[in-house]
């Protein structure tokens, strides 16, 4: 790393005008990166990719100037000319559809170190419903035909005929997308017959999630003070895409029923409430809705750290209560409408975790509700750990020791 810091500068290419919510996703890689390589090139395509052109707030500049200079490019021009009069070694956060395609273009005409940052560990679904109209359906069915099918299959033949640069490394946290990748069909061409860049990624690197990493440094703060929800957005934009609006009536429901959970698994466990906001939404309009509830942003793992029991519907965040052991419980409602309904089936399938109905489960009695508490299997959670989060055996090992003992141990004392 330091002889990379040495010749290259660090960047970050991405058509996203929120470096907050950009740096909070990877705050521990945006300070490591700091550390090595001094200020981040925040090279921002909004402008040049989107046509509301929405700035960077000012305010988020002057936030995060100590980890970003930020550069915006007006013109492709100008983007050409910074590619090719820095060295970079360059995080890329972008799509695969038609609108980023001069963009890959012009990086494939650079001699930039190309990567993924994949360390998510992400538990996703490939499913796509369509819940609208028939005829919003099918609008819907031709943008993903377009814009995602045919887009990537054009994109990934520009790829092979190098129209398009292949990704140099891939820094991924899942072993199971690791294996696949190994397992592909490219990755057996270019070995039987001894070709190189067949497959978009030149090199994966399997690594410990951000999750894993991060949640490791902090296991002295463990406690099990709070009833935490983890907010998935009730007007998320995916609900407006994929399924109706949801109504002033589904709202008040909502929210009325997710009150009564918080407040009935607070008295019965003798916990405080807090309520993790989604980082897109606006807390002055939950709070109408739920007065007595602390609702906070931006500090969803301390409060994960502190919590009983979890709540969620769908998020990334619930993977850093698999790491700590927690216990989880799934909430889905039909307010929500169809689309997160099925959505929120995800985890519970996978995790095999409790869920529930939201007005079922405000009636459910309090017998019911310890004996699922007291029925916890932890231990699919070390085989989805190892799966998905962690990068070999001995890191869920050692995982498991530091949470035996609440605090990070030396690994050679342990393993």
């Amino acid at each position: 790393m330091n002889k990379i810091a040495s010749h290259y500068q660090f960047a970050l290419i991405s058509d996203s005008f929120r470096p907050k919510i950009i740096y909070e996703l990877n705050k521990n890689f945006y300070e490591q990166a700091t550390k090595k390589f001094g200020k981040i090139y925040f090279i921002n395509l909004n402008k040049l990719i989107h046509s509301n052109k929405r700035k960077i707030p000012h305010e988020e500049k002057k936030n995060f100037s100590k980890f970003f200079h930020f550069v915006e490019p007006k013109n492709y021009k100008e983007l050409k000319n910074i590619l090719n009069n820095n060295k970079f070694i360059i995080s890329v956060s972008l799509g695969r559809t038609f609108k980023f395609f001069k963009t890959w273009h012009l990086l494939k005409k650079t001699k930039n170190i190309l990567f993924y940052q994949l360390n998510l560990g992400l538990i996703s679904s490939k499913s796509k419903l369509y819940t609208k109209s028939n005829y919003e359906n099918f609008k819907d069915w031709i943008d993903n035909l377009v814009n995602v099918k045919i887009s990537f299959l054009v994109y990934r033949f520009l790829v092979l005929i190098r129209i398009f640069p292949n990704i140099d490394i891939v820094f991924e946290a899942s072993k199971t997308f690791v294996d696949a990748f190994n397992q592909s069909p490219s990755k057996k061409i270019e070995k039987i017959f001894n070709l190189k860049n067949v497959a978009i990624f030149k090199k994966v690197i399997h690594i410990n999630s951000r999750a894993y990493d991060e949640v490791i440094d902090r296991i002295q703060d463990i406690k099990e003070e709070y009833i935490t929800f983890l907010d998935s957005g009730f007007d998320h934009p995916d609900r407006a895409r994929f399924d109706k609006p949801a109504t002033k009536e589904q709202r008040k429901n909502y929210y009325l029923n997710l009150n009564k959970i918080l407040f009935k698994f607070s008295k019965l466990l003798n916990k405080k409430i807090i309520f993790c906001a989604h980082p897109k939404v606006n807390i002055a309009i939950i709070k109408k809705y739920i007065p007595k509830i602390k609702i906070i942003k931006f500090k969803t793992r301390d409060y994960i750290l502190k919590s009983k029991i979890i709540f969620f519907h769908e998020s990334s965040s619930v993977l850093d209560a698999i790491i700590l052991k927690k216990k989880i419980w799934c909430l889905k409602s039909n307010d929500m409408g169809e689309f997160f309904r099925n959505r929120n089936n995800l985890y519970p399938n996978f995790l095999k975790c409790p869920y529930s109905d939201m007005e079922y489960l405000v009636k459910m009695d309090n017998t019911e509700i310890i004996n699922k508490l007291n029925q916890y299997n932890f231990r699919l959670f070390d085989k989805k750990i190892l799966n998905y989060l962690a990068n070999d055996q001995k890191s869920v090992n050692y995982l498991n020791n530091c949470l035996k003992f609440k605090k990070k141990i030396k690994q050679k004392k342990i393993i």
